[in-house]
């Protein structure tokens, strides 16, 4: 395995490694902060807010449906050929533009500036800024699915990635699945084990789409760690 960060948010990445660490323990203080606080305001009652905007509801984003369309397209985006204009429109028809924000991310990836957009329902979109097209969808399933239901539809991923993110005293393992024909990855929940055992019924929340140059090139970073599809089963 490797301990290794994981990508950027402009290629459609949730933090791994040390950030996912330090974002579990913020979780676990804001948590025990709360949970100081309950006795104090177990009578207060929010003041609800009338002008809230809802979430985007989008189901399944067409990974089972294929409604309205299915990977590696996102509701009528599809990295490597929606522009960032075209996301924009698409965006906005849906309602959600003005609730989306836009990081402009100065550092560079490969030696491309990029741009995100995170929108309500926990889904963004990864853009490269000298063309002004999509390079990522991520989003993260409202209801998780099963692998093995992935598979029927789709047959079998080509690849596994397995990476460390525990301590020795406390080992944990994440995985990450790829389907590179489909441009697709699934990123797997963390296991508290020093491997990862990969089931029919393991549940897919974490869904990523990429390009065809972003899929490529993160295959080759990682090619000494990466695996060949070999089944249900432990991946060391």
């Amino acid at each position: 395995m490797r301990q290794s960060e994981k990508g950027n948010a402009s290629e459609g990445f949730w933090p791994m490694t040390e950030k996912h660490k330090c974002f579990h323990a913020i979780n676990l203080i804001l948590l025990l902060l709360f949970s100081g606080c309950i006795d104090r305001t177990e009578n207060i009652q929010p003041t609800p807010n009338p002008t809230a905007t809802p979430a985007f509801d989008f189901g399944d984003g067409g990974l089972l449906s294929n409604q309205p369309c299915g990977p590696p397209c996102f509701w009528d985006i599809e990295p490597g050929q929606t522009t960032e204009a075209e996301a924009s429109q698409i965006l906005e028809k849906l309602g959600v533009l003005d609730d989306c924000l836009f990081f402009y991310l100065p550092d560079t990836h490969e030696g491309v500036e990029t741009n995100t957009w995170s929108c309500p329902g926990n889904f963004g979109i990864g853009l490269r800024k000298d063309l002004e097209v999509v390079t990522s969808v991520n989003f993260t399933l409202q209801k998780p699915i099963e692998l093995q239901k992935i598979i029927e539809k789709y047959g079998s991923p080509d690849y596994v990635w397995v990476f460390d993110t525990g301590f020795v005293d406390a080992p944990s393992a994440s995985a990450t699945i790829y389907f590179s024909k489909l441009r697709m990855q699934f990123l797997l929940p963390d296991l508290e084990a020093a491997y990862y055992y990969i089931w029919a019924t393991t549940l897919i929340s974490n869904v990523v789409y990429k390009d065809n140059q972003s899929m490529r090139a993160e295959l080759v970073q990682w090619s000494d760690s990466i695996m060949t599809w070999k089944g249900y089963g432990n991946y060391p």
